[in-house]
């Protein structure tokens, strides 16, 4: 994998549904949100998908330093996007093929004097709208974003169908 040979990140390991404790690693528990993205951490999913991770849990969208201050330089307009694994990356073979990465590719054609775009991949495997909401109360907001863009609705039906299996259509 020549994309993981020059980064900053610690390598993990191969990420799949036997290597446990890379998942706790990848993803450690969070008191507020369940779980988040850890920091700083490069792994392969299925040894195929690049997911890496900067000092703020964010995911990269291909660049190799990818810390984003709160306060924005002028001209910025901050895009910030949340979402489950299909923001996060998953399916992507490189963070550069990622949902976060792909706007920012066709933003960065418009860059000019007066504006500069940036685009922040903060998508969370796993994660179902009512944790995004959070995640953007508790964090996001600090980063003072222009523009939200929510991408989710499969974690939450599938949640939702695993309640309706246990607890049958008419739960309350």
């Amino acid at each position: 994998y020549p994309y993981l040979s020059n980064i900053n990140q610690r390598f993990i390991g191969n990420l799949s549904p036997t290597s446990g404790n890379n998942w706790k690693e990848f993803m450690p528990p969070d008191s507020l949100l369940g779980f988040r993205n850890g920091k700083n951490i490069a792994a392969l999913h299925y040894g195929k998908y690049i997911y890496m991770t900067n000092s703020q849990g964010f995911i990269s969208i291909g660049e190799k330093d990818f810390y984003v201050t709160n306060r924005k330089t002028l001209n910025t307009f901050r895009i910030i996007v949340v979402g489950g694994s299909t923001v996060m990356g998953q399916g992507s073979f490189t963070p550069s093929e990622n949902l976060p990465a792909q706007i920012y590719s066709l933003l960065k054609l418009k860059d000019n004097k007066k504006t500069r775009f940036e685009v922040i991949n903060a998508g969370v495997g796993g994660y179902t709208s009512g944790q995004e909401l959070l995640y953007i109360m508790s964090e996001i907001v600090s980063y003072d974003p222009d523009l939200i863009i929510v991408y989710d609705g499969w974690n939450d039906q599938s949640y939702n169908n695993i309640l309706i299996g246990l607890y049958g259509e008419n739960m309350n």
